[in-house]
């Protein structure tokens, strides 16, 4: 995954969703996306959005930035799961 570009992750996020039963998995990612990156139902039926980070020693994710991830989903996109 370290070697993937961010485009290739999100795709690859999106599998693993829907190998573990999350249906109508859509890839968002990109300008205007409004935070989300991916979309799905979960396998009992609740919408899921996802917001992809990859790890690197120069990158770092604030408790600022959860926060708005978490106001996007269920302000936005009236996400169940985020």
């Amino acid at each position: 995954m370290n070697a993937m570009d961010g485009r290739t992750f999100e795709h690859h996020i999106a599998k693993l969703l829907r190998r573990d039963g999350c249906t109508n998995v859509t890839v968002q990612g990109g300008h205007g996306d409004r935070g989300i990156d991916v979309s799905g139902l979960t396998a009992d039926g609740r919408r899921l959005v996802v917001q992809c980070k990859r790890f690197a020693p120069y990158l770092n994710i604030t408790s600022s930035d959860m926060q708005k991830f978490v106001g996007a989903a269920k302000v936005l996109h009236t996400a169940e799961v985020a």
